[in-house]
């Protein structure tokens, strides 16, 4: 029983509670362990990632930050986002215009 306790206390480094809350963004009157913030931690990692490869794409005619032109209309701007938001099937570009126009501004 006592071999066992040790070998767990050696496998986590010692975290206290308040820096293994902090770590996993909880507010410091939540109790975590270091296991749960460390499980945390990996599950947001990987909603993020999963999120990045699902939304966000590239196309070579449409690099960010490249100088575009929209039509109709002849306005400019710059490639902020290319993705797929939603899951929409069809890749969409938002382009910052130079000069604010429409509801957005």
């Amino acid at each position: 029983s006592q071999q066992r306790q040790q070998q767990q206390q050696q496998q986590q480094p010692p975290v206290t509670v308040p820096e293994a809350a902090e770590a996993a963004g909880a507010p410091s009157t939540v109790r975590v362990t270091a296991a749960t913030a460390e499980r945390i931690l990996a599950r947001e990692a990987a909603q993020a990632q999963a999120l990045a490869d699902s939304v966000a794409t590239t196309l070579p005619t449409h690099a960010l930050g490249a100088r575009c032109e929209v039509a109709p209309g002849g306005r400019r701007g710059t490639v902020r986002f290319v993705g797929h938001p939603g899951g929409v099937p069809r890749p969409l570009v938002a382009v910052e215009l130079d000069e604010p126009l429409g509801a957005d501004i």
